[in-house]
Order: C-alpha cells, then sequence, then structure tokens
C-alpha cells in the first residue's frame, strides 16, 4: 500500500465480486497496485460471466461509467452512478424541470426519470433530489452571498476614498478591483472632479 512508505515492496489491490445478500465472495483476482479501477473492475466482470454465467444485475461506482465500459457491459443488467462531471449530466442538472414530472421515493426525497443514450447504450436516469440536501445548500448559498457583498461593499469602500491623478487611472483601478470579484461587476458612472489649489 502506497502510504506504507514501503518502497521495496511491491504493491497489488484486491478485485472482489462479492453476492448482494451477505457479501459472499464470488470471484477473487489479485491485481497490479497502479491499475485503473475504470478499466479493471468491467473485464473482471466478463472474466465472471464467463466462468458462472449468472445472469445478475451488476453495481458499479461512477468510475466505471465510460462510453468503453457500457459497450463492454453489453448483456448485463446493471446499476451505476452517473457522474456530475459529465457534460450530459451538468446539462440535466442545470435545467429547469417541471415539477410535476417529480415523483416522491423515501421522505425527504423524490426523484425524476430521464431516458439517455450516452455512449449508444439507451438507459434510464434517475436524479434524486434530497429536501435536507437542498435547504443545506441554500443556507450555504446565502452565506456566499453575504461574504461576497461584505468583500464587494470593502474593495467600493476603498475605491471611492482614493484619489486618482485621471479618468482613466480611475478606469484601470475599477477594472482590476472588478476582477477581484467572483460574484459582482462594478460598473463605471463617472468622476467627480477636485480641484486642488497649490500655495506659492
Amino acid at each position: 500500500y502506497s502510504r506504507d512508505h514501503r518502497p521495496d515492496l511491491k504493491q497489488w489491490v484486491m478485485n472482489l465480486i462479492c453476492a448482494d445478500t451477505g457479501g459472499i465472495p464470488l470471484l477473487f483476482a489479485p491485481g497490479d497496485g497502479n491499475q485503473s479501477d475504470q478499466e479493471a473492475l468491467v473485464s473482471l466482470l466478463a472474466r465472471y460471466r464467463q466462468g458462472l454465467e449468472l445472469g445478475e444485475v451488476v453495481v458499479l461506482d461512477g468510475a466505471s461509467y465510460s462510453q468503453e465500459n457500457l459497450g463492454a457491459l453489453q448483456g448485463f443488467s446493471w446499476v451505476m452512478r452517473v457522474p456530475a462531471t459529465l457534460k450530459e449530466a451538468r446539462a440535466l442538472l442545470r435545467k429547469e424541470l417541471p415539477q410535476e414530472a417529480w415523483r416522491p421515493l423515501l421522505p425527504g426525497y423524490r426523484g425524476l426519470e430521464v431516458e439517455s443514450e450516452y455512449g449508444g447504450v439507451r438507459q434510464r436516469w434517475l436524479l434524486v433530489e434530497s429536501q435536507e440536501r437542498a435547504r443545506m445548500e441554500e443556507a450555504s448559498l446565502q452565506q456566499r452571498i453575504v461574504r461576497a457583498e461584505g468583500e464587494a461593499r470593502k474593495v467600493l469602500g476603498q475605491l471611492t476614498a482614493r484619489t486618482f491623478a485621471c479618468e482613466a487611472d480611475a478606469r484601470r483601478a475599477l477594472s482590476e478591483a472588478s476582477g477581484r470579484l467572483p460574484l459582482h461587476r462594478l460598473v463605471y458612472l463617472g468622476v467627480q472632479e477636485e480641484r486642488q489649489w497649490e500655495r506659492v
């Protein structure tokens, strides 16, 4: 294991397929310590099917969700988490979905079924929303907004307290300050000219 700080020993991983009831081991295969789960697990499943020929539902994590693996899983029934980093998944999460399309699941949860054909494989995606998680994210967003507003007021206060030699300098400082604010944009409205007289 890499965190054992033993570079003199070879690393290896244990690939294991278990039954859902009781966690009974069905297939064990040692593997290279540097192998990728995304590539190794599906080929292991193919070996499992050849050896046992059980038409069971396969459950994998999101790391195995790729176009290549979906093609290799043909013939299996499978359940897998779609990574939220996927372009199609991001588009679905940003989309405004009709309220009547949602169905209640467990208490505090609701779900929405969507058909997809990612990687040339027809699939059903289940989008699940937790009311508690939505409340937590809303509270977190409000805190971020309050912090961002405080930061914007502070930057704006510093700008308005400064005196600039010319309008171009004021515009440049405003642009730089606006670039430091991720949620706000400072808009140039004009300058107030102040004449200063030097005593001779």
